[in-house]
């Protein structure tokens, strides 16, 4: 099982690049399940090797949220 939450400069290194665990069935309801945290911290979807945001992220907006 590849292991995802490695932090960088130690750990094993993926011998595949993250988007080749998913096909497109795979992405679809890993989007579905995670919609608002995808949209909460502005992860890429299309592009699941982006480790950035792609947008500025809203803290108060994610204080609420972690409030609910």
């Amino acid at each position: 099982i590849p292991r995802f939450n490695e932090s960088e400069g130690h750990g094993p290194k993926r011998l595949h690049p993250v988007e080749d665990y998913f096909d497109d069935l795979s992405m679809h309801l890993m989007y579905e399940i995670y919609r608002k945290d995808f949209e909460l911290f502005r992860y890429d979807f299309d592009n699941p090797a982006n480790k950035m945001p792609i947008g500025e992220i809203d803290l108060a907006e994610v204080h609420a949220k972690l409030g609910e």
